[in-house]
């Protein structure tokens, strides 16, 4: 991790909302945020990992048209976090991923579409911060799931090629700065 050129110890937490908790996109309180990430700057934190764990449909009932609120949120809390030079962990997906019109989370065509949709939205949005890291999915795959060997790698073969899509429109959305 590098901050200014230089090598940097990564400080920080996981951030949730003291109001709303992990909603803090869908009930956004920049006033807060501001207050919050001055305390985590005046201790030497660098760093939050914060992002969506549910309700992406809420950002984005039907693929193609995302919620211009949450993208707003979602600029704020950049902003936020720019004014007080945090990095943001930004996760995308927290648990298996929404699939919009279609029924499987990482290999049907429909999910896919509209997965990319919502990554294409926000990352595009998201554009202007060099401050940024997505995280494209935490535990999305629950390994003592049961099963034969073949079908856990065949599980974990259609999440890697899913993860490669998501990451492709984030880099084509985004900036060369953001990782």
């Amino acid at each position: 991790f590098e901050r200014a050129g230089k090598p940097s110890l990564l400080l920080g937490a996981a951030y949730t909302a003291s109001d709303v908790g992990d909603r803090l996109l869908f009930d956004p309180n920049p006033a807060l945020w501001k207050r919050d990430f001055a305390a985590m700057d005046a201790v030497g934190m660098n760093v939050v990992r914060t992002g969506f764990s549910s309700d992406w449909r809420r950002a984005m009932l039907e693929p193609g048209a995302p919620s211009e609120e949450v993208l707003r949120a979602a600029t704020a809390l950049m902003l936020t976090a720019s004014d007080h030079d945090l990095s943001v962990i930004f996760t995308l997906f927290r648990g298996m991923p929404e699939v919009w019109r279609g029924t499987r989370p990482f290999s049907d065509p429909a999910s896919l579409r509209g997965q990319k949709e919502f990554c294409a939205a926000l990352s595009h949005r998201l554009r202007p911060f060099n401050n940024i890291v997505w995280e494209i999915a935490d535990r999305p795959l629950d390994p003592s799931s049961g099963g034969t060997f073949e079908q856990r790698e065949a599980s974990m073969l259609a999440f890697r090629a899913w993860a490669a899509e998501i990451a492709g429109v984030l880099k084509q959305n985004g900036n060369g700065q953001q990782t």
